[in-house]
């Protein structure tokens, strides 16, 4: 909560070091998670934003949501999009999640 707190604040390396201590703490965190990409994303390291969303792949490989987000990181960033084809197929076998992904 305080993360996400600091990020709206535009405190986004305090708001990154949070959500980096909550991701030491569980790994998992799905929050966590999304909430450092965000962060890395605004401070424009690109390749670090990418690297973390594709961590989230290794426990959720089918999840639509996280396959979208590493496709938009590697297009943001400038990559071919070649790169993010794979990523796009895998978001669309999957079955979307939430509402946020079906209004994308």
């Amino acid at each position: 909560r305080e993360a996400a707190r600091l990020l709206e604040t535009g405190r986004t390396e305090a708001a990154l070091a949070a959500y980096r201590g909550a991701l030491r703490s569980d790994p998992g965190s799905a929050e966590a998670l999304a909430g450092a990409v965000e962060c890395l994303r605004e401070l424009g390291q690109w390749d670090a934003a990418v690297e973390l969303a594709k961590q989230s792949l290794n426990s959720r490989p089918n999840d639509a949501e996280a396959n979208l987000l590493v496709a938009e990181l590697l297009l943001a960033a400038g990559r071919p999009a070649y790169l993010a084809e794979p990523y796009l197929q895998g978001a669309s076998r999957a079955q979307p999640t939430d509402t946020a992904l079906r209004r994308r």
